[in-house]
């Protein structure tokens, strides 16, 4: 079993007080840039390590966990309200072992993410880039995106304005897909294709 080793990484690039912009999470198939400040991922990338993984029908007994030495969301965040904990690197791409697919459950690895969108178009395009692993190796990049002045909540997590993934074919870009953050009438993910 392949254990995973979190290398965290304080960029200084800007902080208020205590709360640092950009705190960079590196494992050997992922990796998340992280605001304190928004109490948000702001950039994601993985390499999908298995599609049909040995850890079965285990994900309903996960929860969410904070990580001790990072300000990050919490459940008060993703209670009573149409935001989901999004997850930006899909559970269902690293089942490879139970380590690994733990490791998807970190706050530091969801957003606010209308549920909407994430029960909708972002679950389809989960699956597609998870089909696309048929035809090579698969690299995707996540972006989320927020306006000047993005919504907070009360309870302090910002809500981001869009989430822009590219999917990487065996090193081609295969295309960036770019989602507003609210509900949507398309079911069809290509109506957000930007490339």
């Amino acid at each position: 079993m392949k254990k995973l080793f979190l290398l965290l990484l304080l960029i200084p690039t800007f902080s208020f007080g205590q709360l640092k912009s950009d705190i960079v999470i590196k494992t050997d198939n992922f990796e998340i840039t992280y605001s304190e400040i928004l109490e948000q991922p702001t950039l994601v990338k993985y390499t999908i390590p298995c599609v049909y993984g040995s850890v079965s029908n285990s994900r309903g007994s996960m929860n969410f966990y904070k990580n001790d030495s990072i300000h990050t969301s919490d459940s008060k965040d993703y209670y009573n309200n149409v935001w989901d904990k999004g997850h930006m690197i899909p559970a269902g791409a690293f089942n490879c072992d139970k380590a690994m697919l733990k490791s998807t459950f970190s706050y530091l690895n969801c957003a606010l993410q209308h549920e909407d969108l994430n029960r909708k178009l972002w679950k389809y395009l989960e699956a597609y880039e998870k089909k696309l692993t048929q035809y090579g190796d698969v690299y995707v990049v996540i972006k989320v995106l927020f306006t000047i002045k993005p919504e907070k909540l009360s309870t302090g997590a910002t809500v981001p304005t869009y989430f822009e993934k590219t999917i990487y074919l065996n090193s081609q870009n295969y295309g960036t897909w770019r989602f507003p953050n609210l509900t949507n009438s398309s079911t069809n993910v290509n109506d957000f294709k930007i490339n």
